[in-house]
């Protein structure tokens, strides 16, 4: 009896067994089977699409991003170069410029023995050298002239310390009160003595410009 019901029992579950597999079988087989495999794969080649299309829009902005710094970064590196380069060149310019400046800006004027007023024909060439000066106002607008009066040898040290400092004078007021310069650009330096070989020669004034 025992025997006989564990022999049904196995025969039972063989015959389910056996359904199950050909159930499986034959859904593989059936339109539904291939409905379901079909959907499956439409959604996840549309999720793929979607994925990539949004990776290439975030590759295209990141693109963008990038060559918008790299021109920014180009564009600022080269405005610096040029600004370098311009603030040599002015530099340079401005040196050459003041060099020239005060090269050619120098004068002397000439006293008889014992004088220090000036001449009408001195008025003449230092109003000359004035209209110099406002020319080169483009390359050196702030100045000062320094007058260096000098005397010979015909009188004692402190004689002729009056002499040079009447001599600077009368060059300055000119400046001032018949050129209208600014008194404050004139300095008057009477601390020296070198004497040159001839008398008249000593008896002068050296007017420079200078560039500040």
């Amino acid at each position: 009896m025992t025997i006989a019901k564990s022999t049904l029992v196995l025969s039972v579950v063989l015959l389910l067994t056996s359904c199950c597999i050909h159930t499986e079988s034959k859904f593989k087989k059936s339109k539904l089977s291939n409905f379901t495999y079909d959907q499956t794969v439409e959604i996840l080649e549309e999720s793929t699409a979607e994925d990539i299309s949004q990776l290439n829009v975030k590759v295209a902005g990141l693109n963008t991003k990038l060559a918008s710094f790299e021109s920014s970064s180009e564009s600022e590196h080269t405005s610096n170069c040029c600004k370098k380069l311009e603030d040599q060149i002015g530099t340079h310019s401005k040196l050459s410029a003041t060099k020239n400046f005060e090269a050619v800006n120098t004068t002397i004027v000439f006293f008889d023995i014992n004088k220090y007023k000036l001449s009408l024909s001195d008025k003449q060439d230092l109003l000359l050298f004035k209209t110099k000066i406002d020319m080169a106002n483009e390359f050196c607008s702030d100045y000062q002239i320094k007058i260096y009066p000098y005397t010979d040898s015909t009188g004692n040290n402190e004689y002729n310390s009056k002499l040079r400092k009447l001599r600077g004078e009368s060059i300055k007021m000119c400046f001032v009160e018949e050129f209208g310069v600014d008194e404050d650009r004139l300095s008057i330096i009477t601390n020296n003595y070198n004497h040159l070989s001839s008398d008249y020669y000593n008896r002068r004034a050296l007017i420079k410009v200078t560039c500040l």
